[in-house]
């Protein structure tokens, strides 16, 4: 029986697997030993995927994975609606800080010509 030290390492070196092949990792998928625990015991795959699972209130119910074509059409005109919405609303806050801005400035200029006029 030989020993595999430092001075004969090279007698033991066999060939081994040499790939050459493009890697398939994607990057920033990888799960830790907790989270592919939990995922044993709750029967969920251990593919390495990370996929959100929707739950509760938070997705609204809405799985964009299993949505057909129209249906996505659908959630897309009403995001534009809202998301107009909410820029006129924000608009109109700013017409409204501005009217109060000007206002005050006239009541001031007024106040600072009856002084003058006085």
């Amino acid at each position: 029986m030989r020993i595999k030290h430092s001075l004969n390492k090279k007698e033991f070196v066999s060939d081994g697997e040499i790939n050459n092949l493009p890697s398939q990792t994607i990057p920033d998928q990888t799960l830790s030993i907790r989270e592919l625990i939990k995922r044993y015991a709750t029967g969920l795959p251990l593919d390495g995927l990370k996929n959100p699972i929707y739950e509760g209130e938070d997705g609204d119910g809405i799985d964009p994975r299993r949505l057909d074509l129209a249906e996505r059409q659908e959630l897309e005109i009403s995001a534009r609606q809202e998301l107009a919405e909410i820029e006129e609303r924000l608009k109109s806050k700013k017409a409204e800080k501005i009217a109060q801005k000007l206002s005050k400035q006239d009541i001031q200029d007024i106040q600072s010509q009856d002084v003058e006029n006085i």
